[in-house]
């Protein structure tokens, strides 16, 4: 099987560098069942993370910690990530929010939330985790809010 680190591509067109994951299943291999798409991409000085697919337990939330971590090393503390096309966050994927939430607000920077499915919204309301995020209805609206 192929390691995340062999599905990762890096392209940089016109100042911009983009990459994305590749798709895994929440057991780490790859397929259909549970499938998480991730892309990163920066634009000016924000980098914006889209998902599709469940954040839950697994690869799938190792993916996405990764490419937060990976942000973080490159000194890009101001993040968006667009769940648009997230139907289910679990416990570990929000637990990922909240660490590098706090780890974005300690070097100066912020996580914001795009644009996240009613059941997401619901969970972060539950767990009394909501209002630790800006929440906004576009990635453009987020990206200006850092001005």
């Amino acid at each position: 099987m192929e390691s995340l680190q062999t599905l990762l591509i890096f392209a940089t067109l016109g100042g911009t560098l983009s990459s994305r994951y590749g798709s895994v299943n929440a057991d780490g291999s790859l397929g259909k069942k549970a499938r998480l798409d991730l892309s990163v991409l920066k634009q000016s000085d924000v980098q914006v993370i889209r998902l599709r697919g469940r954040l839950t337990l697994g690869q799938a939330v190792d993916s996405f910690r990764q490419a937060l971590e990976t942000a973080f090393e490159n000194g890009d503390n101001r993040v968006l990530v667009n769940l648009a096309e997230v139907p289910m966050v679990d416990s570990s994927g929000i637990g990922v929010l909240v660490r590098c939430h706090t780890t974005a607000r300690q070097n100066g920077g912020n996580i914001k939330l795009v644009q996240p499915q009613p059941y997401t919204v619901k969970t972060l309301k539950m767990v009394g985790l909501l209002d630790l995020f800006e929440v906004y209805d576009s990635e453009e609206e987020a990206a200006a809010s850092f001005s």
